[in-house]
């Protein structure tokens, strides 16, 4: 189908068609027709790619806005399209389309009140519905009719012309011509009466198409609704001034009566209600005898008009619909025919049979996707069977007397007897059609014998040589209506041979089923030495210290140098080449020596804060509680306990970006590349169009030169069957683009479910680097939830090109792989081979530790720049610690040198204070201070001090040694010039980390 593109005045400017190579394409194209409305709509997606007929500054697909009109030719009628709404993004333009003009749309109608009875091209033109719109009245059914109408409230000028044609018991539809240059030529409406007995209305009576159950129809589904059912109705309207009075149709002179095609009353009018008896006879209104009077379901309407007749006519049309249950159908398939058209229906499925007339009343069509082509059908009315009840019981015989006559025949013990032994009892059934009759005489005659008599025959082998006909014959009314015939065989056991040559070997049988397992049997010796294996691998960090940060002044063990540097592989031995390491300054120049300033004040802990952040600066996702899910880990030290909730205070870093993750790859199959699956080939040699590259573990597709628009593509499976909204993935794709094939279309990859045609995610390959190996790393988030139908990671050349596909892997999360991992999936499939291979334990051992080995390389690999951030953080918290301890011991010396207000020499006595439930003694032992219950104390002697908990020692100071038998610390625990902490990402993980000083 050709899409021809139009500027806002009509004037060609562009083509889309899938059967041209050198033009714009389009797919997930929708087109839908309405009876009701008399319009259609147009929606289409189109690739955005450059064609033969761009210039300089111009593309093609750039006329696609929301300026542009769309037509094409269906059934050599011209449909013209508004393009209402565009959604574009960097790959695709996608265009929603109405056949109507915007004057149409979106102008609107004012209130309006006739003054007189018009007709229907009047009240177009007072209301301005067609002067402004390019529009004009062409078949006009109704011309002759004219009515006094009245419009409350505003409406679009397209509601209220279809509010005037309901009013005119009327149907309309618009009709579209252009001229050769592509100029609007004609843009008409044109008017039919309503569809009823008598006439038609849009579209056409189809005799030529019947559409009939199991032969060009699925199936018809009916449902019978009587939920809005009434049969009485009290129409009334009201006059018009400042003091309006009730209007109804009692006291009119011609009362209404109607008759059905039956003679039989069916409506009539008795003062100023309307009645339907047959509905009140058969849908009474109560549970009530049938000779009760109320038995009318009775509703009032309001009618706006003052004119009896407008009134009653409204309330009969009312009472017609309402007065009897609503018969709907839904078929199942699609029809090629016109908006409007009737056709007939028969189904057989029904009791009585369905023979129903029915409109077609909306209609979708996809020109790319025929699969997805709809037709609705309204307007639904079963067909009268006309056949007398004495004919149709005639016809009902003369198809019965039509039917043949049929004998089934049973067996007791078989018709094969042999060597002239045993009996079988034949039993008859004369059949008509499929019913079985009774009052049959049955005569049957063996071979040549004589005719005899029976219900049943019994078949004796005594008499039976060879083979013998039996022949069954069925009377009735003495007259024979059918005959059959059996075949009885004896077979006799010959001579006894002589014993003959022995045969040839025969092929060998299929495996017969495994034995039960016999008894272990004694140990066997030693076996041959396997091949050794792979020497295991450790990984080790390697630091060293330097004057400067190319390297100078190398020492690996001098830590006081001022630049730090580290390094990780797999050999324990350190390098001793400063180009080996990653050098970063850690530690100052000293400072000149200061004015010495005042006493300072009370020594204060320091306290270091983690806090965690989605975003570099820490303004999304803040939170100081668990960042395992978070990007960015934030840190700052200061002497307040409480962690701030400023994120400005802390200093961010990504924790993410430079660790390297395990990532679980969720496209299936990938590891074996040989096992590629062709999708949606368009035919051809795929022998030589697709293969596998043994070289670099690829797969190639090479569509060479195609004259028409095509499609040739890969798929692979996923392990997961949908995605919600807002769900992120990665992917990695590597793709290389061979130049000696003109790529004259693109390449995609899509995220596709294949039976719906529908896509999630669509990415162009096409401007991947030529005769080279490209990666391509995307990632995106689902706009939509989507379920997926299998094969639906798809790589695809539309038409001419040649390209070779490597290992793709797709990833939830937002980080890109940096290398392909098979799905755990796959290398389940090939352990679970090898293990039916009888794989031995040892194998599984070494893939166990294979494996463990992988997983603690992974996790060994930390970013340098969160290694830092640490290593910074420690020093903050040492120099802290270290100012604390000088001042300390300042403090200690002042408290020494102080004169001592009160010496006391008490000799062998003590001094004692006590409290509540504490006390304090003083003695030549030393100081105690504890509880008076004993549970415990502390003993400061002249050179120990001792902490002692339920009678017992538990931890001592002496000779400048601590002494603990059980402790926690809950934060960090500095030795020397180490700190061991708990690892603020992983609270499962312990740091160690050089911190240097003195």
């Amino acid at each position: 189908m050709l899409l021809t593109i139009h500027n806002q005045h009509l004037k060609k400017v562009a083509f889309i068609d899938n059967n041209k190579q050198k033009t714009l394409n389009y797919y997930d194209d929708t087109w839908t027709r309405q009876l009701e409305t008399g319009s259609s709509t147009f929606e289409f997606t189109v690739f955005k790619r450059s064609v033969q007929s761009d210039m300089l500054g111009y593309k093609a697909y750039k006329t696609l806005h929301d300026k542009a009109f769309i037509s094409f030719k269906y059934k050599q009628q011209t449909y013209v399209f508004n393009v209402m709404r565009v959604e574009e993004d960097e790959h695709t333009i996608k265009c929603y389309c109405e056949n109507l003009n915007l004057e149409l749309l979106n102008e609107y109608s004012n209130p309006y009140k006739a003054k007189e009875a018009m007709s229907f091209k009047q009240y177009c033109d007072i209301l301005g519905l067609l002067n402004y719109s390019a529009l004009s009245i062409g078949i006009n059914e109704v011309a002759d009719f004219k009515r006094t109408l009245e419009w409350e409230g505003q409406d679009t000028k397209l509601a209220r012309l279809l509010s005037l044609a309901n009013k005119f018991d009327a149907e309309i539809e618009f009709e579209t011509k252009l001229n050769p240059d592509s100029t609007l030529k004609s843009f008409k409406i044109n008017v039919y009466r309503e569809n009823d007995d008598e006439h038609q209305g849009v579209g056409r009576i189809r005799t030529d198409i019947r559409l009939e159950y199991k032969k060009n129809l699925k199936s018809i589904k009916r449902t019978v609704d009587k939920t809005g059912i009434f049969n009485a109705i009290r129409p009334t309207g009201k006059t018009e001034g400042d003091d309006p009075k009730e209007v109804t149709i009692g006291g009119m002179v011609d009362p209404t009566k109607e008759k059905n095609a039956k003679g039989i009353l069916e409506f009539y009018q008795d003062g100023d209600v309307l009645y339907a008896p047959i509905s009140r006879q058969m849908y009474p209104s109560a549970f009530a005898p049938e000779n009760n009077d109320d038995q009318w379901i009775r509703k009032d309407l309001f009618v706006e008009s003052d004119n009896q007749k407008v009134i009653r006519a409204a309330g009969l049309r009312a009472l017609k619909k309402a007065a009897y249950p609503a018969v709907t159908y839904e078929i199942d398939g699609f029809l090629d025919v016109e908006i409007g058209d009737t056709i007939q229906i028969y189904d057989n499925g029904f009791s009585p049979a369905l023979n129903i007339r029915a409109r077609v009343s909306e209609q979708t069509i996809s020109f790319t996707n025929p699969q997805n082509n709809k037709t609705t059908f309204a307007n639904f009315k079963e067909l009268e069977n006309r056949l007398s009840s004495n004919l149709q019981t005639r016809l009902e015989q003369l198809i019965e007397e039509s039917r043949p006559y049929s004998i089934r025949l049973s067996s007791s013990n078989g018709v094969a007897f042999k060597n002239n032994a045993g009996t079988s009892i034949i039993t008859p059934a004369l059949l008509k059609g499929s019913k079985e009759l009774s009052e049959v005489v049955w005569k049957w005659q063996l071979g040549d014998a004589a005719i005899t008599t029976g219900n049943t025959y019994t078949a004796n082998g005594s008499l039976i040589t060879g083979a013998v006909k039996l022949t069954v014959m069925a009377y009735l009314n003495n007259k024979e209506v059918a005959r059959d015939f059996l075949s009885l065989v004896n077979v006799n056991d010959g001579a006894r041979g002589e014993k003959g040559d022995r045969g040839d070997r025969g092929p060998q049988g299929p495996q017969g089923n495994q034995g039960i397992q016999g008894l272990q049997g004694p140990k066997g010796d030693q076996g041959i030495p396997g091949a050794k294996g792979a020497d295991g691998r450790t990984q080790y960090t390697h630091i060293a210290f330097a004057d400067n940060a190319s390297g100078g002044g190398f020492s690996q063990t001098n830590q006081n140098k001022p630049y730090i540097g580290m390094y990780q592989d797999f050999n324990q031995a350190d390098s001793s080449n400063p180009a080996s390491y990653r050098w970063t300054k850690w530690r100052g120049d000293d400072g000149a020596d200061g004015i010495p300033g005042k006493p300072g004040a009370d020594g204060r802990t320091s306290y270091i804060h983690f806090a965690y952040a989605d975003s570099a600066d820490g303004r999304t996702g803040f939170t100081v509680n668990g960042g395992s899910t978070k990007r960015y880990m934030g840190t700052y030290t200061d002497f307040n306990q409480a962690d701030s909730t400023d994120p400005t205070k802390y200093k961010w870093v990504d924790v993410l970006g430079n660790v390297e993750l395990g990532y679980r790859n969720i496209l299936l199959n990938t590891l074996d590349m040989t096992k590629y699956h062709i999708q949606n080939s368009s035919g051809g040699d795929e022998a030589n169009i697709f293969s596998y590259d043994n070289s670099d573990d690829s797969v190639v597709i090479n569509s060479g030169t195609q004259p028409t628009y095509r499609w040739w593509g890969l798929s692979w499976d996923m392990s997961i069957k949908s995605v919600k909204k807002g769900e992120t993935f990665s992917i990695r794709l590597p793709i290389y683009r061979y130049s000696s094939v003109a790529l004259d279309s693109s390449v995609n990859l899509m995220l596709k479910n294949h039976n719906k045609n529908s896509s999630l995610f669509n990415y162009d390959l096409s401007n991947s680097k030529p005769d080279s190996w490209e990666i391509h790393n995307i990632t995106f988030t689902a706009d939509k939830d989507f379920e997926f139908d299998g094969y639906n990671f798809y790589i695809f050349i539309a038409k001419s090109g040649k390209i070779k596909v490597g290992k793709p892997i797709m990833v939830r999360g937002n980080i890109v792989p940096k290398d392909w991992v098979s799905a755990p999936e796959d290398t389940e499939n090939i352990i679970n081979s090898k293990a039916d291979q009888a794989i031995t334990q040892e194998q599984l051992n070494k893939l166990a530790e294979r494996d463990a080995l992988l997983k603690a390389e992974m996790e060994t690999k930390a970013a340098q720049a969160l290694v830092e951030t640490w290593i910074n953080e420690i020093k903050n918290l040492a120099a802290v610690d270290e100012a604390g301890r000088k001042e300390a011991e300042a403090a200690a010396i002042r408290a020494s040198e102080r004169i001592v207000d009160l010496q006391r020499k008490v000799g062998e006595l003590k001094i004692m204070t006590e409290f509540v439930d504490t006390y304090m003694s003083q003695s030549e032992e030393g100081l105690i201070v504890g509880r008076k219950d004993g549970a415990s104390k502390v003993l400061v002697s002249n050179d120990r001090i001792s902490f002692i908990s339920g009678g017992k020692e538990v931890a001592s100071i002496s000779q400048g040694v601590l002494q603990i038998d059980n402790g926690v610390f809950v934060k960090s625990l500095r030795i020397g010039r180490f700190v061991t902490m708990q690892d603020p990402t992983n609270p499962n993980r312990n740091l160690t980390l050089y911190v240097g000083g003195a």
